[in-house]
């Protein structure tokens, strides 16, 4: 390939043609995909004769390429991440309620940053919130990668013949099942997560927690997090009362801090910082978050009686 600096619309035309030529039995395109927040990706979708694939993302290429990768380094390894992605999804399940039922699960946005995201997808916004729960279907498990999912679309509802009510009890019971929330102290979870990247890759630094957090965080303030095991997607363990009430037997009354889209904080509100404070912390933070795993710039509080989350006025 000829040396030269690619703008980013060519490097996804030459990425794309390589492809190609390297790959001549499967189709290749790219598409745009919109992530969490109303972000835009693009996505090399490299099919063989399944219906599905993997999305690989060029944006993040694109940076190592910025960053001095050469072209012909990046292409191998986007051809290498196809090759060892062996997907075995049942994609026929799909459209059959009675098969996927039990595959039904459910995440926590922010309903103002998603607002493209939201058209066609059925989703039940939170009272006296800014956030929304939204609805998916677990296809498989990718090693190393999450999992596969597809959203549970208006038009998938209506093939299910079920109502709102049925899809959200369904799909909270689902999540709670497959992804149980865990309440600890946050210095516990950190320190797990530091040795996991010392481990995966010899790195302390936490992926998606901006540098210095921890200690932003903390300030000599106990405090205390709710995610799941997997600790992805767990910022929807708020809507578990059973363990929001847990957590309010332990603190009392306690401030919500949205730290992603995976966790939030709890701060008991008799603390050294007043909400205002807390507040302006969180969206400090928030500059330094992923764009795709903000979750919001406002804090929150419990209300026992009602069981649910409310913005801290």
């Amino acid at each position: 390939m000829e040396t030269k600096t690619y703008t980013y619309e060519e490097f996804k035309q030459m990425v794309c043609m390589e492809v190609k030529k390297a790959l001549p039995d499967y189709r290749v395109s790219i598409e745009q995909i919109i992530k969490n927040n109303d972000t835009v990706l693009d996505a090399i979708i490299i099919r063989d004769d399944s219906s599905i694939a993997p999305s690989i993302y060029l944006n993040q290429f694109y940076k190592c390429y910025q960053d001095g990768y050469l072209m012909e380094e990046l292409i191998r390894d986007i051809i290498e991440m196809r090759k060892n992605s062996h997907l075995e999804c049942d994609t026929t399940m799909i459209t059959d309620f009675r098969r996927v039922k039990d595959h039904i699960a459910c995440r926590l946005i922010n309903a103002e940053y998603n607002q493209k995201r939201l058209e066609g997808l059925p989703h039940t916004i939170l009272e006296e919130t800014d956030l929304a729960v939204i609805y998916y279907i677990r296809l498989c498990s990718i090693e190393n990668e999450g999992e596969m999912t597809a959203s549970v679309t208006e038009d998938l509802m209506e093939i299910y013949g079920i109502n709102m009510e049925v899809l959200h009890k369904t799909a909270m019971e689902n999540t709670f099942r497959i992804y149980p929330p865990r309440f600890c102290p946050l210095p516990e979870i950190l320190n797990e997560l530091i040795v996991q990247c010392i481990l995966n890759d010899g790195e302390t630094d936490l992926p998606g927690i901006p540098e210095g957090a921890e200690e932003n965080f903390e300030m000599k303030l106990p405090m205390y997090v709710i995610t799941n095991h997997e600790n992805r997607n767990g910022a929807i363990g708020v809507l578990n009362s059973a363990i929001m009430d847990y957590a309010a037997e332990k603190l009392g009354d306690f401030y919500i801090l949205p730290a992603s889209i995976h966790e939030v904080l709890l701060v008991v509100k008799d603390s050294e910082l007043d909400a205002e404070s807390l507040q302006n912390m969180v969206r400090e933070v928030n500059n330094d978050v992923l764009p795709d795993e903000l979750l919001s710039d406002h804090i929150y509080e419990y209300d026992r009686e009602m069981h649910r989350i409310r913005i801290c006025r």
